[in-house]
């Protein structure tokens, strides 16, 4: 298939399953997985010893994206103290990353 780099790979096709994790709740695996393995966020679960070998793989790349998930913890505000916003994200509130916030029409 001609890749030049198998670990940039490997870390784009385990950034598109948690993607999906997080995106497309209600796919099989997506269901699947979060029956067996976590109940809250999927961002904020530890991984089990005995977990299987695709859900370790999947979980050893969650802290590379979890910076850039999510914008209640990205410093991309310089007048703010640390660059982060300082309010609480709302309950109801299902915004995850910047891109959520343009409009779409």
């Amino acid at each position: 298939m001609g890749f030049k780099d198998i670990q940039i790979f490997n870390s784009t096709i385990l950034a598109k399953q948690i993607w999906r994790l997080l995106t497309r709740p209600n796919l099989l695996v997506s269901k699947v997985l979060r029956a067996k393995y976590y109940k809250g966020s999927l961002m904020e679960t530890e991984v089990p010893k005995n977990a299987s070998w695709y859900w370790q793989s999947i979980m050893s790349f969650k802290d590379v994206l979890k910076d850039v998930l999510t914008i209640w913890l990205d410093s991309w505000i310089p007048e703010y103290v640390n660059g982060k916003i300082e309010t609480m994200k709302p309950h109801n509130c299902d915004i995850f990353t910047i891109d959520q916030l343009i409009y779409q029409g």
